[in-house]
């Protein structure tokens, strides 16, 4: 009888210190987006993993449309009802920074033992004026030139290494028919207003300073690195695609009709790996040879300032960043590249595809954003890109449309800075 007692006592005490347990689990949301299958059914594994190894934390890992992370989350922030931590493009992060959206995390990041492990040049988009840095990359994808080296050797064109290589060897592998019409394009790239701006930023970067950075009070173009990379990117352009034609697709630079690809990107995967031996990822070359660069942007998860339980909203960024997690999510979304150096140094054993890897081997340092890091640009590139597309395309002077994209652009921040 009394041992009965004893063990029905024992009994009612692990079940109220499991009840207790239960009632101490701490509910942490994530908004994640996605456009694959693959990745939703890996999140429910990671999800179900999580909770099983962090007793005190419920994680629910919520799969949301691309409106929900855009537009939504800054309702239900407000409100009170939105998630602990949100997904959202690198590039859009700045924006968010200047809502007071996000919470800086250097203090959980300077306690991290593999925080090296990270690239480091990917904090630059998600980073404020002083250096804080309000969310964490777990993916990246590269823009860069792509080559069809089959184009090349046949024409005896060596491999471009500056400026004024690649224009001469766009100009050489430009082919006309008979009627002056365009039968292979040497180099080209997306012509709208964002691809001129966003390059040009690029280009007067490789020169020393882009147009706009974080906190700047003014966009600066309209100078001497301004009218050198303008005139570069116009004659590039003329060199390559004179007909100023869309043919910056997968498509042409498999069949040769376009020899360099000037805006490739992850959706190479999609290119059958029978037809990819002759294709070559590369940085891009800057001024003068071993100035060269790629541009990322990245898939970014930031803990929301208004979460209740930020340390454990950052308990589940870092498994979630974790290296044999970020292993899982790459493999399931197969195109993007993963953010630790560990990982990416195995991405042939990863992926099977053989653009993959070499996508992967042209991602170090130095690597320069998607378009400037600026709180306003979302606002500010269409004002100055739509300005400055008819001059690269050679309608309009480089002078006149630089000094233009400057005061349009300086107009949006003045009218910004005094309504604040």
């Amino acid at each position: 009888m009394l041992k009965r007692l004893v063990l029905l006592v024992g009994l009612l005490l692990l079940m109220t210190a499991a009840n207790v347990r239960a009632a101490e689990k701490v509910p942490i949301t994530v908004w994640f987006f996605t456009g694959s299958s693959a990745v939703s059914q890996w999140a429910e594994g990671f999800e179900k993993a999580f909770n099983e190894d962090n007793p005190d934390i419920e994680l629910k890992f919520d799969m949301v449309d691309w409106n929900t992370v855009r537009q939504t989350v800054l309702i239900a922030s407000a409100s009170g009802t939105g998630p602990d931590i949100s997904y959202l493009s690198g590039n859009l992060i700045p924006d968010w920074i200047n809502k007071g959206m996000t919470l800086p995390l250097n203090r959980y990041i300077e306690a991290s033992p593999d925080k090296d492990d990270f690239i480091s040049d990917l904090f630059l988009s998600v980073s404020d004026a002083k250096g804080q840095i309000h969310a964490m990359p777990f993916a990246m994808w590269g823009v860069f030139d792509l080559y069809n080296m089959d184009v090349l050797n046949a024409g005896g064109v060596d491999l471009p290494n500056s400026w004024d290589e690649l224009i001469a060897a766009a100009r050489k592998m430009t082919v006309y028919n008979a009627d002056r019409t365009v039968a292979r394009y040497g180099y080209a790239a997306p012509q709208h207003a964002s691809e001129a701006i966003y390059t040009l930023h690029m280009n007067m970067e490789q020169l020393g300073k882009g147009l706009l950075y974080y906190g700047d009070t003014r966009a600066d173009l309209y100078n001497d690195r301004g009218r050198r990379a303008a005139n570069y990117i116009r004659d590039l352009w003329a060199a390559g695609n004179p007909d100023y034609q869309s043919v910056s697709n997968m498509t042409n630079s498999v069949s040769g009709k376009l020899a360099i690809n000037g805006y490739a990107t992850y959706n190479l995967i999609e290119i059958n790996p029978e037809d990819s031996a002759s294709l070559l990822p590369r940085r891009v070359v800057g001024p003068e040879p071993g100035q060269d660069i790629v541009r990322y942007n990245c898939g970014v998860l930031y803990i929301l300032s208004t979460s209740k339980n930020p340390d454990k909203a950052w308990r589940v960024l870092e498994a979630f960043l974790s290296p044999q997690n970020s292993e899982g999510y790459i493999r399931a979304q197969v195109s993007y590249l993963p953010v630790r150096k560990s990982v990416l140094r195995k991405m042939n054993t990863l992926i099977e595809h053989p653009l993959a890897a070499k996508m992967a081997g042209i991602m170090y340092s130095p690597m320069t954003t998607y378009g400037a890091v600026h709180e306003l640009w979302t606002t500010l590139w269409p004002a100055g890109g739509n300005i400055l597309l008819g001059a690269l395309q050679g309608k309009t002077g480089i002078e006149g449309a630089l000094q233009e994209a400057e005061r349009a652009m300086n107009t949006i921040i003045a009218e910004e800075l005094s309504r604040n």
